[in-house]
């Protein structure tokens, strides 16, 4: 298709203006109208179409149908120009979005993490509040309240804590109690083990020696008032090798029994108070449990 435009172009140099005005008219309309036939049959034919126009370089061939074919290409490269910048743009827009949504993800958990840190102090706080209220103005006693677990405990032994007693319940009600796991009437069931009288604010203890269970009951604690109670057995300062088992209310001792047999438990249980009877009508606090080896 280049030659014959080539070919026709050599004619019109060769003849006159007016000549080639005329031939130059006819002869394109062919062309295009055979150009327009191969465009619609074959893409690619396009391409070759423009290299034909382009060839014909005189002023006389500006013919309508290769202005339309040029204003044609002329929009598609400004289509093409305008989806390249979109697509720039769509390009930094989802850039500048994924580095604002990494912020606001970052400053989220920032924020997270700040008010977890806020909230484990008031955490904190708030218990430490809880010890300092339970050891000012102490704790109810609540039936089958675990205390603590010792896996040993030894013939040398003291349990000490702080009672104000409310009143008497009509039954006898623990307040304190050490076991290997049963209530009674083993040696390890009440190694020992505190109750309030069902009538008064006495204390009942119950200890085990010399290989039995022995109890015995104390004067009446003050009512509404703090009192500290300390049962203990530790080795007697002479050569026979016995214990002596004290009862200490308010720093006033009463020796409660000789214990010439004493023992060792495993695996002991300190409720306060137990699962076996109501819990006492009082507060308790400071509660300290102490064990050891001579």
């Amino acid at each position: 298709m280049i030659i014959f435009v080539i070919f026709y172009a050599a004619i019109f140099a060769a003849q006159t203006d007016e000549d080639c005005v005329s031939v130059c008219k006819e002869d394109r309309i062919k062309h295009l109208d055979t150009s327009a036939q191969s465009l619609q049959t074959e893409n690619g034919q396009l391409k070759l179409a423009i290299e034909g126009y382009k060839a014909c370089n005189h002023g006389s061939c500006n013919n309508e149908e290769r202005l339309k074919l040029l204003e044609f290409t002329e929009k598609q490269t400004e289509y093409a120009q305008q989806l390249q910048k979109e697509n720039a743009d769509l390009k930094i827009e989802l850039s500048k979005t994924q580095t604002d949504f990494a912020q606001v993800c970052q400053k989220e958990k920032e924020d997270l993490k700040t008010e977890l840190t806020k909230t484990q102090s008031e955490l904190s706080s708030c218990r430490a509040d809880m010890v300092l209220g339970r050891d000012k103005y102490g704790e109810a006693l609540q039936k089958n309240k675990l205390a603590l677990t010792l896996p040993k405990w030894y013939k040398t032994w003291s349990v000490k804590f702080d009672i104000r007693p409310f009143g008497s319940l009509g039954v006898v009600a623990n307040v304190l109690h050490v076991t290997t796991g049963d209530n009674c009437c083993g040696v390890d069931s009440r190694i020992p083990g505190i109750w309030l009288d069902k009538l008064s604010s006495s204390l009942y203890v119950a200890v085990s020696a010399n290989g039995a269970l022995k109890g015995a009951n104390f004067p009446p604690l003050a009512l509404h008032e703090w009192s500290t109670v300390e049962v203990s057995q530790s080795k007697m300062s002479n050569s026979s090798g016995h214990y002596i088992i004290k009862v200490a209310i308010n720093a006033k001792e009463h020796v409660m029994v000789i214990n010439s047999d004493p023992q060792e438990f495993e695996n002991v249980l300190v409720y306060n108070a137990d699962p076996w009877h109501l819990a006492g009508a009082a507060l308790t606090r400071n509660l300290e449990v102490h064990t050891n080896p001579n």
